[in-house]
């Protein structure tokens, strides 16, 4: 008959876990002991949530778990050895898995922290293209086109009317005299020719972008 025993697995989680139980239990906030005992608010998150790489090096951890344990009345002999065993099951955990793998435990320990920069530094420039496209078109001037007459326009009418569209919600002027704009962004105007050659100024504008300006030359016959 096999008899199967429960093994006692122990973690590093259960150490920030404690950590973080004594703080709360003392009633006191990360940031008021960092002021006590001098230790960044950062690596003192990253004991109680167990994030043992953001700590730089095997000798500050431990240094910092022992100033930390002793501040909090903790038991450190205690902490360091539950914190040596779940190192020592890590690493053997990764030799194996290294090991799996065909790579090296050094190489294989270092891909996690490849993959996060690599995505860091993907989100960081998602976000500055973002941020840039934005600046870029706030700053640049509108799109705005006249659609109806072409340049050079020939009639042997009194009056011709305009068409045409914009976007981004600019304003728009004819020979320095607002126009109105529909909601879809088309406009239409009537003007008045004079025989010969007419020259109609319109400009688009955005608030802080600059202008476009768009001469449309009528010649009535």
């Amino acid at each position: 008959m096999v008899v199967f025993r429960q093994k006692k697995i122990i973690t590093v989680n259960s150490i920030g876990d404690d950590l973080q139980k004594a703080r709360q239990a003392l009633n006191l906030s990360i940031k008021a002991v960092e002021k006590k005992i001098n230790i960044s608010e950062n690596y003192l998150k990253a004991m109680e949530t167990n994030d043992w790489d953001d700590i730089p090096g095997e000798i500050y951890r431990k240094n910092f778990l022992k100033k930390y344990t002793e501040f909090l009345a903790i038991d450190f002999d205690g902490i360091k050895n539950r914190y040596e065993k779940a190192v020592k099951n890590l690493e053997n955990n990764t030799d194996k898995l290294a090991s799996k793998f065909g790579v090296g435990r050094k190489k294989f320990v270092v891909f996690p922290k490849i993959i996060r920069n690599v995505l860091i530094g993907i989100l960081i420039i998602i976000i500055i293209g973002y941020i840039g496209r934005q600046i870029l078109s706030l700053l640049s001037p509108p799109k705005f086109d006249i659609l109806y007459p072409e340049e050079k326009f020939i009639t042997n009418s009194v009056a011709i009317k305009i068409l045409g569209f914009v976007n981004d919600e600019a304003w728009i002027g004819l020979n320095d005299n607002e126009i109105s704009v529909g909601t879809d962004g088309y406009f239409t105007v009537d003007i008045d020719l004079n025989p010969g050659l007419n020259i109609i100024k319109f400009e688009a504008r955005k608030r802080y972008g600059r202008s476009k300006i768009i001469y449309r030359r009528i010649i009535a016959e």
